[in-house]
């Protein structure tokens, strides 16, 4: 759900600062919904998010073709995060190694909003 969150703000500001807009709300409702159906024990939570899995690995595929390694890097890191939660019980472990990588994908999408905000990167 979060991630769906930060793609909603990135996809604000970029509109904000140029012309037109762009066309992920597929991708932001998948990741809303396979959000609130796992952090409700439904089993179609598990579907949604092998799902979005497979999709950010076709779409990771997609990215590296077009030379955009840093998204497929985002995409991959965060789906395997998804899928250490989603195979299995997962132990303490497996759960603070799923939060550190999202934590890190989050930070720098974070100061990547930032820098594009105050224009920092210009």
């Amino acid at each position: 759900m979060t991630n769906g969150l930060f793609t909603l703000i990135e996809i604000r500001i970029a509109a904000a600062q140029r012309a037109g807009g762009s066309s992920q709300v597929s991708g932001i409702l998948l990741d809303f919904l396979a959000g609130i159906a796992l952090l409700g024990g439904r089993k179609s939570g598990r579907f949604l998010g092998l799902l979005r899995i497979f999709l950010a690995v076709v779409f990771g595929g997609v990215l590296a073709v077009k030379r955009e390694y840093l998204l497929m890097f985002f995409q991959l890191v965060f789906s395997a995060s998804l899928a250490l939660l989603i195979a299995g019980r997962p132990g303490k472990e497996r759960i603070a190694t799923a939060v550190a990588m999202v934590g890190t994908c989050f930070l720098l999408a974070c100061l990547s909003l930032y820098a594009e905000v105050t224009g920092a990167m210009r």
